[in-house]
Order: structure tokens, then sequence, then C-alpha cells
């Protein structure tokens, strides 16, 4: 899954940097198709939160570093 590996990215340049990336443009997504599914990226404090969808866009899925994954509509 593409989020899944644009946030295992932010992780490792937290590992290299010490802090999460200000944005993804350093991210380079195998599947440019799937760029469209990541609907935000978020840096907030020492954390990040990531919003994206799997199959539709109305159905949201989040990773927020403080608190874990959640999803809409619930």
């Amino acid at each position: 899954m593409a989020a899944g590996l644009a946030l295992i990215y932010a992780y490792e340049q937290r590992l290299e940097t010490g802090q999460f990336p200000q944005d993804l443009s350093g991210y380079h997504f195998r599947d440019r198709l799937l760029k469209a599914h990541l609907q935000s990226y978020q840096r907030e404090g020492d954390g990040i939160r990531m919003v994206f969808y799997v199959v539709h866009p109305s159905v949201s899925y989040w990773y927020d570093s403080p608190t874990g994954w959640g999803y809409y509509p619930d």
C-alpha cells in the first residue's frame, strides 16, 4: 500500500535526521497513480498525521503518530 510505504519513509527520515520530514516531496511513489490516494500529510509538532483512501475517497483512513490508526466514517 502506497500510504504505508510513505509512512515508512517518514519514520526512516526521523531516524536519520531526528525529526519527521516537513512534507513528502522526497518520497517517490512506486505507482504514481496511488499518489492521489494520499489526501494529506502534516507534521504537527514532533508528530505526523497522514490521511488517505484505499478504494473510494468517501472513506478516509489516517495515521496519527500519537494516537495510531483510524478511519471515517466509523
